[in-house]
């Protein structure tokens, strides 16, 4: 599981380290607007983030919502939608509370990426996989930057 889990977060560094450059090669445009929320930053530090993210946004917010949606709508429907939500929410939690980040058209849509990439890493491989490549991917970006 180590070695996998480093493997898929080397993946999304590689994606990271030319995210920006493919989606201005895409046409995407990258601007910024300023808005920060004191409140819900304190809730993830850098060593708890893969785990509590990937509990919060995989295990209950896209299995809930999987589930929620199930009832009504064909499988088939219901995990995309789930998983496009789960994204969505994955990306908008980094831009609010004291520590949030100024939303940055590139920076959400790499969140909403990474987002996709964990929700399909936790229903192919399993919930450890998706832990073990979040921190580790924290982790790289951690010493990459640090």
């Amino acid at each position: 599981m180590t070695i996998e889990s480093l493997v898929y977060a080397v993946g999304l560094w590689a994606i990271a380290r030319n995210f920006e450059a493919l989606v201005q090669q895409a046409g995407i445009p990258v601007n910024s607007i300023s808005f920060q929320s004191p409140a819900a930053a304190q809730l993830v530090t850098y060593v708890g983030a893969g785990i509590y993210e990937e509990v919060l946004f995989r295990l209950a917010l896209f299995g809930g919502v999987c589930f929620f949606l199930r009832l009504m709508l064909p499988t088939v429907v219901a995990v995309p939608l789930a998983t496009v939500a789960a994204a969505l929410a994955f990306a908008a939690a980094h831009h609010v509370g004291p520590n949030g980040e100024e939303v940055v058209t590139i920076k959400f849509l790499f969140r909403a990426t990474a987002g996709l990439y964990f929700t399909i890493l936790y229903v192919a491989r399993g919930f450890g996989i998706a832990v073990g490549a979040h921190a580790a991917y924290d982790i790289l970006v951690g010493v990459a930057v640090g």
